[in-house]
């Protein structure tokens, strides 16, 4: 799970994972789930080779970058769907509501 990111929306609570929550049968479940999510992502073969499959044309750089861009983005989506499923979590308000304190101003 990501951490609270104010510039987005202040107003907003976002959850975190609660790591003092986790015990080892959590951390299995965490690591199994994980690991077949990861998986089920293709690896495109330009990336396995990318030093000779994206040096010409310059077009090229260009699809190398997104097919990157596109693996990093599957495999963290990964990771916070496994986050989500299995780990335990707690609220974070926003900066601004975490230390207000009752009473003053």
């Amino acid at each position: 799970m990501s951490p609270v990111s104010v510039g987005q929306n202040a107003s907003v609570a976002e959850f975190v994972t609660d790591w003092k929550q986790c015990d080892d049968a959590v951390l299995y479940q965490y690591s199994c789930m994980l690991d077949d999510n990861l998986r089920k992502i293709d690896l495109p073969l330009e990336l396995l080779d990318i030093q000779h499959s994206c040096q010409l044309p310059e077009t090229r750089e260009d699809i190398c970058i997104q097919l990157i861009n596109d693996y990093y983005s599957s495999v963290m989506s990964c990771i916070k769907s496994a986050c989500m499923s299995t780990l335990p979590s707690k609220r974070v308000a926003p900066y601004h509501e975490q230390y207000v304190i009752p009473g003053w101003n």
